[in-house]
């Protein structure tokens, strides 16, 4: 359910952005949350880097295959301790500390690459060098883009890692929350993996972050711009007044 939960990802974090205003949060740009989306789709990928078959990894050849045999062994298989809270606060907390560490982009800029590669690679099943020399294009586009405030990423990689969890829960097979302690959890709402409820589910979160897409980041971006055009409009037209009635006093 690779694309699902990239869809979830990406749905996930721009409805949560879409309610900061109301909550007196810091508001994201339109840039900010194109670049937060690509990566919350991204992270939405990470925790399945304890499966060694799985789509995610191969991205980046032998790279990420070996990685993904290490973190495989620590975790105790599949849907182990990738899958549980600890692991959703450790990620939150390691980007939090990168970000306070420096202020340099490139942090930002790795992260997003990488995520962009995990992107890539669940939508185009691009993988070895032509996955990363494009997701290093993509990521360094979206950091370019979002300025010189990082604040938005670690909103991005928490909601995506933490959309990750809510999507593996709703299906059959569950995840194990507290791991090592406690037991399994599962409300099978959209069934076993590749069932129809689940590609369905995947659908419905693509249609969601098209609409808040397009109503958060693309038309407040162009209504700006609008706007910016007009007031150099009426800049241009105010100055060739005063020009013409300096002209006129001199007659």
């Amino acid at each position: 359910m690779g694309r699902s939960h990239l869809l979830l990802g990406a749905a996930g974090y721009l409805a949560l952005e879409s309610c900061a205003p109301g909550l007196g949060l810091h508001q994201a740009t339109p840039a900010q949350l194109a670049a937060g989306a690509l990566v919350a789709s991204g992270a939405a990928m990470m925790p399945d880097l304890d499966h060694p078959e799985a789509t995610v990894a191969r991205t980046l050849g032998p790279i990420t295959y070996a990685l993904s045999r290490v973190v495989h062994v620590l975790a105790g298989g599949h849907r182990k301790a990738t899958h549980t809270i600890w692991a959703w606060l450790v990620m939150t907390a390691l980007t939090s500390w990168a970000l306070q560490l420096s202020s340099s982009p490139w942090i930002v800029l790795g992260v997003s690459v990488f995520a962009s590669a995990f992107f890539l690679r669940t939508l185009t099943e691009a993988d070895g060098v032509i996955c990363l020399l494009l997701a290093a294009v993509l990521g360094g586009a979206a950091t370019l883009a979002a300025g010189p405030d990082h604040s938005w990423l670690l909103m991005a990689v928490s909601s995506g890692y933490a959309l990750h969890l809510v999507g593996d829960v709703i299906t059959v097979e569950g995840i194990p929350p507290l791991y090592p302690l406690g037991q399994q959890v599962r409300i099978p709402i959209i069934g076993a993996v590749d069932h129809w409820r689940e590609r369905t589910a995947g659908a419905a979160c693509g249609l969601v972050a098209f609409y808040l897409l397009v109503t958060i980041v693309f038309l407040p971006s162009w209504q700006e711009q609008q706007r910016q055009q007009r007031m150099s409009r009426a800049s241009a037209g105010m100055a060739q007044m005063e020009v013409m009635a300096r002209d006129l006093a001199r007659r």
